[in-house]
């Protein structure tokens, strides 16, 4: 059977070709009987469109306008507090993206959810109005159990599992996997007593596989002599609680994915790594004197980019029936701090 085209469309409704590609790129200016009429034949004849000509027809409507709208582009949408100073590993994240829709043709605009005034619903609106067809949701600061926004029109991927619900294809570090090498390199190097500190929140994101990978290390080593784990609800907490945890448990090194806790280390007295070892669980491009984890968040970004466009180029519109998720392995850096 061939493929249904708009031609086919537009001979069944009784209607021209140019009336049937202004309803199905959503043009308002049509009444809702013929724009019903057109919807229904288009899905009863299984018709859809070629993404990237799409989008070029759309750039071309916007040019004969006099408008300079670039419309064969990807959405990057930022999910952290609004104008909140960036880390290093975001800066790489977003770099990468940039880089890699580059390399397929797109440009990437960039949107922030958390400006002052926006909501979900009109940031949708905004992207379907400037004609993109795919976005990729930039991981949350917090856990973020729903994001209630209309994605019907869109191809969507997310970084992290910050939000759990739309459900999403996601490109995420293989956190299990990052902490149970970091635990086995501790081993290696001689360390009997470890402990794991972060805070809630952190652990919360990454569904505690960090925690769970800790746990699993221990069990299957007995020379461990004790695996402690310190998970306070905030920075504050952490800063606050840490010297009462230390001297209780006494591990010979830590593992965390904040910077606060060696600065806390360093101001109760502790010398690292002659008093006790530290290793950082997220390391940046910037951070020199440290042993950890590099996340690799430029190859989670690439992926990040690639992924979006064969889902628009598959025609993968809305949250889709079972998500999957891309792991990214983390790599270990070793440092003077252990």
């Amino acid at each position: 059977m061939p493929r249904p085209t708009m031609q086919t469309i537009a001979d069944r409704v009784g209607v021209s070709k140019t009336t049937v590609s202004r309803v199905l790129r959503n043009h308002p200016n049509h009444n809702r009987e013929t724009r019903k009429r057109i919807l229904d034949v288009a899905e009863e004849l299984g018709y859809r469109p070629n993404p990237l000509v799409s989008a070029l027809m759309t750039d071309l409507g916007h040019h004969r306008g006099g408008k300079k709208e670039q419309a064969l582009a990807l959405g990057l949408i930022h999910c952290l507090p609004y104008k909140k100073k960036l880390a290093i590993q975001m800066i790489e994240l977003r770099e990468s993206l940039r880089e890699q829709a580059g390399k397929q043709g797109y440009d990437l605009e960039e949107f922030y959810l958390n400006e002052p005034g926006m909501t979900p619903k009109r940031l949708i609106e905004i992207i379907n109005a400037r004609g993109i067809q795919g976005v990729i949701f930039e991981h949350f600061w917090v856990p973020v159990k729903r994001l209630d926004v209309d994605l019907s029109n869109l191809s969507a991927v997310a970084i992290g599992r910050s939000m759990m619900n739309p459900s999403l294809h996601r490109i995420d570090t293989d956190h299990y996997q990052a902490m149970a090498i970091a635990a086995e390199k501790l081993l290696e190097r001689g360390y009997r007593r470890i402990g794991l500190v972060n805070t809630l929140p952190t652990e919360s994101i990454i569904g505690y596989r960090r925690e769970a990978a800790f746990k699993q290390v221990a069990s299957l080593y007995p020379s461990i002599d004790s695996a402690s784990i310190y998970t306070p609800r905030t920075i504050s907490e952490l800063e606050e609680g840490f010297q009462a945890w230390f001297e209780k448990h006494k591990p010979q090194v830590v593992a965390s994915q904040h910077m606060q806790l060696y600065r806390t280390m360093k101001k109760i007295g502790l010398r690292v790594p002659e008093d006790v070892g530290f290793v950082h669980l997220d390391m940046q491009k910037d951070l020199d004197g440290f042993a950890g984890l590099v996340a690799n968040w430029g190859e989670k970004g690439r992926i990040a980019a690639n992924q979006l466009i064969d889902q628009m180029n598959r025609n993968e519109r809305g949250v889709p029936s079972q998500n999957h998720i891309t792991v990214v392995e983390a790599r270990w850096v070793d440092g003077p701090s252990i």
